[in-house]
């Protein structure tokens, strides 16, 4: 285990990671609001706990205060939403800290807390997102139906969303059995 980590270990680590990341591709870099999902362990849903722990983020309603406090009986996670400084006051708040003191507040993966704070904000500062919305989802198909945006997202060859041309594709391979 890393831990504890000192905040310099962290910085150092976090400048690592940018510097090892490639060029941000056009469609993410300077993003507003990025719309993330994952498990129980994701690194989003980690920081999110992170910061309502430490009352850097509230919670967004019942649900997350009463997973919060039965941490054993999450699936999932709870959905979020955070920016840069957020992630960074969620790793400074855990650096320091041994596996002893982390394992008790209920982390899943306590040696990989701290890493993988330091990663998320690699990332959101080299591509320049200002928020992330965290959203539950254990599956990438399901995941993919949380944002319009994703679910009906432009391809490079066409300028149909793509459930349109699914709808167009299906529609020709139909028409084509009827024959």
């Amino acid at each position: 285990t890393p831990n504890p980590v000192s905040v310099e270990e962290a910085e150092a680590l976090v400048r690592l990671l940018e510097d090892s990341l490639d060029v941000v591709p056009d469609w993410l870099a300077g993003l507003k609001l990025i719309t993330a999902i994952g498990g129980p362990n994701s690194l989003f849903n980690v920081a999110g706990q992170v910061m309502r722990d430490e009352g850097i983020i509230d919670h967004v309603d019942d649900e997350a205060r009463r997973a919060d406090s039965d941490r054993s009986a999450q699936t999932s996670g709870v959905a979020v939403r955070f920016g840069r400084e957020a992630v960074r006051k969620a790793l400074m708040a855990r650096c320091g800290e041994s596996d002893e003191v982390m394992a008790p507040m209920g982390y899943g993966e306590v040696p990989l807390l701290v890493p993988k704070l330091c990663l998320l904000l690699a990332v959101m500062q080299k591509c320049a997102i200002g928020e992330v919305e965290y959203v539950p989802a254990i599956g990438s198909c399901a995941g993919v139906l949380v944002d319009n945006d994703v679910l009906f997202a432009q391809s490079r060859e066409s300028p149909l969303p793509l459930r349109q041309n699914f709808e167009v594709e299906n529609e020709t391979k139909n028409s084509v059995s009827e024959k």
